[in-house]
């Protein structure tokens, strides 16, 4: 499947769930790995340097599969392994010479044992995650969820340096 196709699939399960998907930006996927992993001093990372490490994900949800399966099917990743827990997420990254990625908004990940590295070699809109929330269908926002929304979208621009 194309990444059109499978974003599209997605509107139209949250569409037939009356949900929306409000758009906040898009921003480059990074390769999450442990300060000691093989490849962590290089400035970049291509897909076919990853290939030779185990790529790892953890999914508590069929809807957070959904959303995984964007990444394996968009970089050919084989084999995943799939966990339902960050702390095992992180052992196995550590401990396998794994990978992840991540969007590399401030804040995502705190871990001081874990680098982030950009990837190289991919088309400008391949290297990008959408990132967004979710709504009811015509729902409005309190004061507390607006100002959490604006705190995220300050985040997600670069203007706070975290959540």
């Amino acid at each position: 499947r194309r990444s059109s196709d499978l974003r599209a699939e997605i509107l139209k399960t949250l569409s037939s769930r009356r949900l929306c998907f409000n758009h906040l930006a898009e921003c480059k996927a990074l390769v999450y790995l442990h300060k000691n992993h093989p490849l962590s001093k290089q400035a970049n990372i291509s897909l076919e340097e990853l290939s030779k490490y185990q790529f790892v994900t953890f999914d508590t949800d069929d809807a957070k599969m959904f959303f995984s399966d964007e990444l394996l099917e968009r970089y050919n990743l084989k084999n995943p392994i799939m966990v339902a827990d960050r702390a095992t997420e992180l052992n196995l990254i550590k401990n396998l010479n794994g990978y992840t990625f991540l969007s590399g908004i401030a804040g995502e990940d705190t871990n001081e044992e874990f680098i982030t590295i950009p990837l190289k070699n991919l088309e400008e809109k391949a290297g990008c995650f959408e990132l967004g929330y979710i709504t009811r269908e015509n729902a409005k926002m309190n004061y507390i969820e607006r100002s959490y929304i604006d705190a995220v979208q300050r985040a997600v621009q670069g203007e706070i340096p975290s959540i």
